[in-house]
This record gives structure tokens, C-alpha cells and sequence, in this order.
């Protein structure tokens, strides 16, 4: 992958540098009558996250249609740190966690 980075936000965790972007539904659709209607079969939302020395690297964290969590920079950093836990990027260039899978920002402390 080339280092195109637009659309991706820096971060650094651990004096190590990543980016992230989201992909989410516009989160206002849940009330609109399409969601009503359709929104089961909707893509899920998506939270990308790559290592900049590893652009090839990627951790997907996903959750049901317009159901995420609001997304900050300490949440994407308990995100990477769960993946690094789990072994991602070193020992698992790819990895998809379900939204379920991260602490919740009550579990964030001091991050």
C-alpha cells in the first residue's frame, strides 16, 4: 500500500505512530425511514486503523449500522492497544475485532 494517508488521522501510542480514519453510516440515518426499513442490511461501521512504519497492516474494529460508539483519539488508542495485546501488527498483520471485543470508554482510564 502506498502512504497515502488522506482522510487518516495521526496517533501515537506507545512512541509508536498509526492512522486512523473511520467508516460510519452518517449516524443521523438511524431515524430516518430508510434505516427504519433497510438498516439491518446496512455495511457495518468500521474503525481503521493502520501502523505508519507498516502501511500493509490493518485492524478493523466494527459495529452494527449507525450503533458505534462517538470515536475519539483515547478510544482508537484502547482499540490499538486490546490489538497489540492480541499480537497485531507484529504476529497478526490483519485484524478484525467486533465493537464488543473493546473496553468501553468507562474502562478507558487514564489512556
Amino acid at each position: 500500500m502506498a502512504r497515502n494517508w488522506k482522510g487518516y488521522r495521526p496517533l501515537v501510542v506507545a512512541d509508536r505512530r498509526f492512522r486512523w480514519k473511520c467508516d460510519f453510516n452518517h449516524p443521523f440515518e438511524v431515524f430516518s425511514a430508510g434505516y427504519a426499513e433497510d438498516g439491518h442490511a446496512w455495511s457495518s461501521d468500521k474503525l481503521l486503523v493502520r501502523p505508519e512504519d507498516l502501511p500493509h497492516c490493518l485492524l478493523t474494529v466494527s459495529w452494527s449500522a449507525c450503533r458505534g460508539p462517538v470515536v475519539t483519539p483515547g478510544f482508537v488508542r484502547v482499540c490499538v492497544n486490546e490489538a497489540v495485546r492480541r499480537g497485531w501488527p507484529d504476529a497478526e498483520p490483519m485484524m478484525e475485532l467486533a465493537g464488543a471485543e473493546v473496553p468501553t470508554s468507562a474502562e478507558e482510564g487514564g489512556n
